[in-house]
């Protein structure tokens, strides 16, 4: 990011910038904030992005929620793909 700032070859206002984490390097190369402010702000960022996706696929209809601690999970996945494969 910083050779990036130098050679103006990126904006804060292009997409990759745009990014959790990106924007608040941004401001810390841009204005000097503490590198901790801007990691922690990144990870408030990160927890309300995940928020707000859980809360949208709780909103889905026909999801399914698989335990991503438990080792028997990955062959649970695999056999409701199959099945759903098979209905296709």
């Amino acid at each position: 990011m910083r050779r990036c700032a130098r050679a103006a070859t990126c904006m804060p206002s292009c997409r990759r910038c745009g990014l959790i984490g990106y924007r608040q390097l941004w401001n810390h190369l841009e204005s000097g904030a503490l590198l901790a402010d801007a990691v922690e702000k990144a990870v408030i960022a990160t927890r309300q992005l995940a928020r707000r996706q859980l809360t949208w696929l709780r909103a889905e209809p026909g999801a399914e929620w698989f335990d991503a601690f438990d080792s028997g999970t990955p062959e649970r996945i695999a056999a409701r793909v199959a099945e759903w494969l098979q209905k296709r």
